[in-house]
């Protein structure tokens, strides 16, 4: 009986592990567009799938405090990172990295 718990303690654990290190994938299908639009002082984007809202960003990502797109640009790029990210089926997450490579004002000054 303590053979069998053992055995099967080592099989949840080996597929808890391969879960661990698997990729983080979404399942997202359907039309995805992206819309700018003006905020404050500055501009944010938001993504629809299938004519719904699924993020609405209003705010640079990946940075600290709350700094908006300096211009329409800046929020297309990063929104259409993200929409490839979603099309690819990765999580829509922006990293500081990302961000200076599309030459993110708020990010290059970082």
């Amino acid at each position: 009986m303590i053979a069998g718990l053992l055995l099967l303690a080592t099989i949840l654990f080996q597929g808890w592990q391969r879960q661990q290190s698997a990729p983080a994938k979404m399942a997202v299908t359907g039309n995805i567009r992206l819309e700018p639009y003006a905020i404050g002082a500055g501009w944010g984007y938001r993504v629809y799938v299938n004519d719904r809202r699924f993020i609405n960003q209003d705010q640079v990502p990946a940075l600290s405090g709350k700094h908006v797109f300096a211009n329409r640009d800046e929020a297309m790029r990063v929104g259409n990172l993200v929409v490839e990210k979603i099309r690819h089926q990765e999580l829509p997450y922006v990293t500081i990295a990302e961000l200076q490579a599309l030459q993110v004002s708020a990010a290059v000054k970082e």
